[in-house]
């Protein structure tokens, strides 16, 4: 399946749900954009899986240097183009791999990720033609060399913060729903320091975890 094709099944699968609104994702970027705004020790800002880079823009409307990257070429053109007519300019946007980030060791102050683990089944189902989404040691794997990739991008007592789906979610849809305690072990075996993982405090669908390096 071509990227451009898997852009457009991903889009319809999440209008298919009620899982993530447009008023949640502009609510949590700009309470997250608000709490970074005070901590430039945590700048510049990598957004990972950034989609169509709301966050980023909130980011960077707020003064805070952001770089998002995404495997999605459809999302990154729809991320640009509502850039160019809101903004007058173009994001800083990167097409890449979470799995091997185009990104130099330690050049970032803090890692973000929303919603972009839940999505290692689709990605590998149909971008690499491999059927995992029952084979939980390889999704677990991929989540891990993730977890890795963005401590490896991080300066020393960095901070990465992700939000995903959790077990919680009642659909069918072929998403990784871990635990807190699960997506905790995770960071914990790539060396991170566990802040606080615990399931959303408005929405339990979904884990917010927050790591140190």
């Amino acid at each position: 399946m071509s990227l451009q094709k898997y852009s457009q099944r991903i889009r319809e699968t999440m209008r298919g749900t009620n899982s993530i609104q447009p008023e949640m994702v502009m609510d949590s970027a700009l309470r997250d954009a608000k709490r970074l705004k005070e901590r430039p020790d945590l700048w510049p800002v990598l957004d990972i899986g950034c989609g169509e880079a709301y966050h980023v823009q909130t980011n960077i409307e707020h003064g805070i240097p952001t770089i998002g990257v995404d495997l999605d070429d459809g999302q990154l053109y729809l991320a640009q183009k509502r850039a160019l007519k809101e903004l007058g300019r173009y994001l800083p946007l990167v097409r890449g791999d979470a799995r091997q980030l185009p990104i130099q060791n330690d050049s970032f102050g803090s890692v973000t990720s929303y919603g972009m683990l839940m999505m290692i089944p689709w990605v590998i189902e149909e971008i690499e033609r491999k059927s995992i989404y029952q084979d939980k040691d390889t999704v677990r794997e991929v989540a891990r060399q993730i977890l890795s990739e963005m401590k490896r991008v991080i300066r020393p007592s960095g901070e990465i913060k992700i939000v995903t789906m959790s077990d919680k979610y009642a659909g069918e849809r072929k998403y990784f729903k871990p635990i807190p305690a699960e997506l905790k072990e995770l960071g914990i075996s790539e060396g991170l320091m566990p802040l606080s993982v615990d399931y959303h405090r408005r929405d339990e669908r979904f884990i917010e975890a927050l790591f140190k390096k």
